[in-house]
């Protein structure tokens, strides 16, 4: 799977955005988590925004995208 970048808002989201950091170990990384959400689009601020959550966040990526 390729990453998508897509800008959106969300506020008191469950989990942290996973940001990666060359200057660490593979191990300390972390791992990054996968969350199904519902979005809006915000054409004033030309992003997306949060809408509900689809499915609780998971380690393991989707079966489909």
């Amino acid at each position: 799977m390729k990453a998508v970048y897509l800008p959106l808002f969300w506020k008191d989201a469950p989990i942290k955005p996973f940001r990666f950091n060359t200057k660490l170990e593979k191990e300390k990384q972390g791992k990054p988590m996968f969350v199904s959400i519902k979005g809006k689009l915000l054409p004033q601020k030309k992003v997306f925004g949060f809408d509900s959550l689809l499915a609780m966040p998971q380690v393991e990526a989707p079966q489909f995208f």
